[in-house]
């Protein structure tokens, strides 16, 4: 705004401003407008030439009064048509403002003046009521920068009197520091003045803000100027907080739009632009039907529509889409914007909620998927006293409750068959974080009991800690597996472990199907090329003959013969073979134990020899015994499918004590092999695997008995022989074999030193009395209603000092046996 269009907002009379080139009025005060018949709307735009009637020639025309006027102002008459249909001649006064080449005119009623009259070259301004009228504080500053006159609203605003004000300046009440005061001074040329901002203080010291417009007036005869200021205080207040918001949405994580109310997009923020793809430019004027996936019908359009234009906001998720192609989901809310009443715009809020609702898709499957799948799974707090919080339908089946209610809020520990369980899983979700498929012994909530095979991990909510995991059913599975196992420990036992040569023949072809370790010793070839043969190819007897003998063997006419059986290196033995039908997968079999019958005698000279050593084995059976027991508890097992259930527990009870002098045969064997080595060879020998291997053995032999092992075992060598195993085994069967408990526990522990390792073989069974704990380890000792030879303990003690270790017991708590061996690391 420039200094003459200020002098039009401020001075009392009518005043325009003119543009010299067109002609138009430029602005128009209020009075100047009811003067001309107009508003100010209605007058600024306006022609002044069209404001006279048509028919009325002015004794000057308008471009040769505005060149008049560049010299100085100059009056006239100009006749004016006012729109109610009365025209009326008005005095005008002319001056232009060179600096924007604009016009001032001042206009009043006709009061007898003469065209070309030389007036002073700035409106007349008189009279202390007119500025008092002024609702912004005025001030009339003089010739010497001194205030002629104050208005009412000045004096209030700076807390000054009238009096102590026109003693003063525009310099008075700037800040010192203020320096842009340019517009102030009264020497300044009206083409300068302009409304500028700038800062008054008042008589307390208070600072406020104002914007000052000036302009040139004629105060009394003397040339002065008219200080307009208007408090802007609210204004910036009003522009910081719109400036505030308009950052806010322009920095906004969610899409804004702002339309009109036809729904015409009018403004987007940059965050709209990245969710929808849309650049401001192509949306701007559009509609929101811009981002329409047609997924939306119309009635949920009508909806919206209906609440918004009502002044309610609405709020619903949407589906939309980019401007690729791409679907997205938001949750949206329109609001009105209202004024006086009446809504005028809508502002629109997008929050991009596609993630999330792809994570509630995937939640929701996820649920659906734990409500349908026939295994259990569950939820329970932590610790001993940890209770289900929640259970899917397969889990409440499987613990026969009526309802997930029923199962809810119960204690997890409940529903453990074995106590101290529910603890020592606790344990391992603690230390690890989780179990994988671990079988335990569960019941239901009527006490039957069932295996189940329970994974979980340990997972963190909101500072709680919760066990998530799933629970299948087992038991049909381990009765299977107990069957087979059972099946594959007689069949190992008749078979792959046997020192006796065996085979297993075709009845039809006499191929060879399978062949054991002493089968393949025995006629020396190795297994696979012994398997690749027929059985003609070994047995002298013509084709005919040998087919005769497996016909009568199938059929179970005679199952012992005498056979000539030629071996790889040419030569020829006479054996005796046990053949009988057996059932497998692929069909029936003969299973054939052959028995070199050719040389049955024994060196005078070895028993001699070995004469001191086999002393120690007077209390334990001779060495063909375990052979013929072998031919006795393989029998046994193949009666187990042929008699009732009374007559297995007998055959049970047969086998049981058969494995148990093959046991002990075992333990001869690894004495014997101790008392013949004249210097036997320590190496490094890998301790886990001896460690997991006769685990496997034990849990495979003794499936009523637990073995825990500390996983991971460290990977270490230590020094030693096969004959580790040996020491192993026996602290693994003790274990077992000497607990009084229906159910033996035993753990196993690792631990490694700086140039040792010990390892802990601890159980749950009636312990060692004190006074036993040093003479167990001695030859011929036994343990409590043990029903060995007291031989295992004592090669134990033997194996590890052997190999340069240590083996103690000491008491397990709270009850049962420690034993601990210590043996070197290998170097």
């Amino acid at each position: 705004m420039t200094g003459a269009v200020a002098v039009v907002e401020h001075v009392p009379e009518g005043a325009a401003v003119l543009d010299t080139e067109t002609g138009d009025v430029v602005a128009a005060n209020d009075r100047c407008a009811r003067l001309c018949g107009h508003t100010r709307a209605s007058l600024e735009g306006e022609s002044f030439r069209s404001l006279a009637p048509d028919d009325w020639v002015p004794d000057a025309g308008l471009e040769t009064l505005v060149e008049r006027a560049r010299d100085g102002r100059v009056t006239f008459e100009w006749r004016v048509d006012r729109p109610g249909g009365t025209t009326v001649t008005l005095a005008w006064a002319m001056e232009v403002d060179e600096a924007d080449g604009r016009a001032v005119v001042t206009v009043r009623e006709r009061a007898g003046r003469q065209d070309g009259d030389r007036e002073p070259a700035a409106a007349a301004l008189d009279g202390r009521e007119l500025l008092d009228a002024l609702d912004a504080a005025a001030f009339v500053v003089g010739a010497d920068g001194t205030f002629r006159e104050v208005n009412r609203a000045a004096v209030d605003r700076l807390d000054y009197s009238r009096t102590e004000l026109r003693s003063m300046g525009p310099a008075d009440i700037r800040p010192s520091e203020d320096a842009d005061y340019r517009a102030e001074r009264p020497e300044a040329p009206a083409a300068d003045a302009d409304v500028v901002e700038t800062t008054h203080v008042t008589a307390s010291g208070e600072t406020v803000p104002v914007e000052v417009s000036v302009g040139a007036v004629d105060y009394r005869g003397e040339r002065a100027y008219l200080r307009v200021a208007r408090d802007v205080s609210e204004r910036r207040a009003r522009t910081r907080r719109l400036r505030t918001f308009e950052q806010a949405i322009e920095q906004a994580g969610h899409a804004v739009y702002i339309t009109d109310t036809d729904g015409t997009i009018e403004y987007v923020n940059p965050e709209f632009e990245r969710l929808t793809g849309h650049d401001a430019a192509d949306v701007l004027g559009a509609t929101p039907a811009v981002l329409s996936s047609g997924t939306q019908d119309e009635s949920y359009y009508e909806a919206l529509w209906e609440t918004i234009l009502r002044g309610d906001v609405w709020e619903e998720r949407i589906e939309n889409e980019r401007a690729d192609g791409e679907r997205y989901y938001a949750d949206q809310t329109i609001a009105p914007i209202v004024r006086d009443g009446d809504v005028e715009k809508f502002v629109a809020i997008q929050q991009d909620v596609t993630e999330r609702k792809e994570r509630e898709a995937e939640l929701e499957r996820c649920h659906e998927l734990i409500e349908n799948v026939p295994v259990g799974v569950y939820r329970s707090t932590a610790g001993l006293a940890g209770e289900f919080v929640d259970a899917n339908p397969a889990l409440v089946e499987m613990f026969d409750a009526e309802s997930a209610d029923d199962l809810l809020g119960t204690h997890v520990a409940e529903r453990y068959r074995t106590p101290g369980q529910r603890e020592l899983v606790g344990r391992k979700l603690e230390f690890n974080g989780e179990i994988v498929e671990q079988e335990l012994r569960l019941e239901t909530m009527d006490g039957d009991p069932f295996w189940g095979s329970v994974t979980a991990i340990r997972r963190e909510v909101d500072g709680t800690v919760y066990y998530d995991g799933i629970v299948q059913d087992v038991t049909e599975r381990r009765e299977k597996e107990r069957e087979l196992k059972f099946r594959e420990r007689r069949f190992r036992r008749l078979f792959e472990d046997h020192n006796a040569p065996m085979l297993l023949i075709d009845p039809e072809t006499g191929r060879i199907d399978r062949a054991n370790a002493a089968a393949a010793s025995f006629y020396g070839y190795d297994t696979e090329t012994l398997e690749s043969m027929p059985i003609q190819d070994i047995n002298q007897l013509d084709d005919e003959a040998v087919a005769e003998r497996r016909r009568a063997a199938s059929e179970g006419e005679t199952n012992r013969f005498i056979f000539p059986h030629e071996l790889a290196d040419g030569s020829v033995r006479q054996v005796e073979v046990d053949s009988s039908p057996i059932q497998t997968g692929g069909g029936t079999l003969l299973f054939s134990i052959l028995h070199d019958v050719t040389e049955r005698k024994r060196t005078r000279e070895r028993l001699e020899r070995q004469n001191e050593q086999l002393e120690l084995l007077n209390r334990v059976v001779r060495h063909d015994i375990r052979n013929d027991m072998s031919v006795v508890t393989g029998h046994a097992e193949l009666l187990y499918d042929h008699v009732d259930d009374a007559g297995r527990e007998h055959l049970e009870t047969l086998v049981e004590h058969g494995d148990h002098v093959v046991e002990l045969t075992k333990t001869v064997r690894t004495l014997m092999e101790r008392m013949l080595e004249e210097d036997p060879e320590h190496g490094a020998v890998e301790l886990a695997e001896i460690l997991e291997r006769e685990v496997s053995e034990v849990r495979s032999g003794h499936e009523e008995a637990t073995v825990h092992v500390d996983h991971p075992l460290p990977d270490v060598t230590v020094r030693g022989n096969e004959m580790l195993a040996s020491v192993f085994r026996n602290l693994l069967r003790n274990a077992v074999q000497h607990n009084d408990g229906p159910d033996p526990t035993v753990w196993v522990t690792v631990e490694r030193r700086a140039e040792s390792v010990r390892v802990d073989v601890a159980d749950d069974g009636p312990g060692v009395p004190d006074d036993q704990t040093d003479a167990i380890f001695g030859k011929g000792e036994r343990g409590l209603d043990s029903s060995g030879t007291g031989l295992g303990l004592y090669l134990v003690r033997t194996f590890v000092e052997e190999f340069g270790g240590d083996v103690w017991v000491s008491d397990n708590d709270p009850e049962g046996a420690v034993f601990t061996v210590e043996l070197p690391t290998a170097e």
